[in-house]
């Protein structure tokens, strides 16, 4: 696992409407947690104009307290993905418990939301590339904990992470 601060990857499928602007909402429905989730998209320039081009895509996962907006509504990510123009940013919008999968209750399984339900969304919505090299997750405060424990989970889904203030207590380093 190679863990960067970059971006990556999204789909491949004809049915992709044309009338999308390039920074929209959007939503699907999990089987993981049971109900719809929002998103957040952020698509390339040129994305219309070149239906067979693949995209790697980069997911930004929100804090305890934040939503999928605060991507793009309170950071400079818009600005910033001009520079990364071959890339789709998504942000979803539903994130409870760290992103983690409950054992009480496994109608709540947040983790699966993510490795599972969206990324599968994501890869038959959007023209997505379909392998983990070309997928990476950010995070800040609990979403940065949960990019870097999905992806050393589930190295065969995600190639990148970068936690940005992510909740870690690292007691046990050695020098």
């Amino acid at each position: 696992l190679f863990l960067c601060s970059a971006m990556w990857a999204c789909k491949q499928d004809e049915d992709v409407p044309q009338n999308l602007e390039r920074y929209h909402t959007d939503q699907f429905t999990s089987s993981a947690i049971g109900k719809s989730v929002g998103l957040n998209v952020y698509l390339p320039e040129g994305y219309y104009d070149n239906p067979d081009k693949v995209y790697p895509v980069l997911y930004f996962l929100h804090g305890y307290n934040g939503n999928g907006q605060d991507w793009f509504e309170s950071t400079s990510l818009r600005d910033l993905s001009e520079n990364y123009q071959d890339m789709i940013l998504v942000a979803p919008t539903q994130g409870g418990q760290f992103y983690t999968n409950l054992i009480a209750d496994e109608t709540l399984r947040y983790e699966d939301m993510i490795v599972e339900d969206l990324v599968s969304y994501v890869e038959t919505t959007y023209r997505a590339k379909k392998w983990a090299k070309s997928r990476g997750l950010v995070g800040f405060d609990a979403g940065g904990f949960a990019a870097v424990k999905i992806a050393l989970k589930h190295p065969e889904k995600f190639k990148f992470a970068f936690s940005l203030t992510g909740d870690f207590e690292l007691t046990h380093l050695e020098a």
